[in-house]
């Protein structure tokens, strides 16, 4: 499951997350890209572990994309 925040504000060295339900979540900032700005989606990728581990051969792919950048 692949879940959509907004950045919604910064508190401290948090990162105020909101969803399109106005849901909160409130994130350590060294957890996240740190080129945001309010306003900015974020995406999260939800797993049970039994399915991470199914997926993991593509887990993994994703993972060194998202380092190497490439899309």
């Amino acid at each position: 499951m692949v879940y959509r925040f907004v950045v919604f504000g910064f508190e401290d060295d948090q990162v105020i997350l909101k969803d399109e339900s106005g849901e909160v979540v409130v994130w350590p900032q060294v957890k996240l890209p740190a080129d945001l700005i309010l306003g900015s989606s974020v995406y999260f990728n939800i797993y049970k572990q039994k399915d991470l581990i199914s997926d993991e051969p593509q887990l993994a792919k994703n993972i060194l994309n998202e380092i190497l950048k490439i899309s």
